[in-house]
């Protein structure tokens, strides 16, 4: 399922971290208005971008319903 925004609910958290050479990867996970379990992970776009204002989004980002 593509990557869609969404309003997040208020249980989420952000992390950080550092790939291989020197590549950043931002992971985010939460619960959204609609009950819906999202995590989305975003990878720095360009290693020349030291606000680090582009990331680029995967299409494998994952979304899990209740039951």
């Amino acid at each position: 399922m593509p990557w869609r925004p969404r309003p997040v609910g208020p249980r989420t958290s952000w992390t950080r971290s550092s790939l291989d050479e020197g590549a950043l990867a931002a992971l985010h996970s939460g619960i959204c208005a609609d009950r819906r379990q999202v995590q989305n992970v975003a990878f720095m776009k360009s290693h020349e971008d030291p606000l680090l204002r582009e990331w680029t989004k995967p299409r494998y980002n994952l979304e899990a319903a209740p039951r």
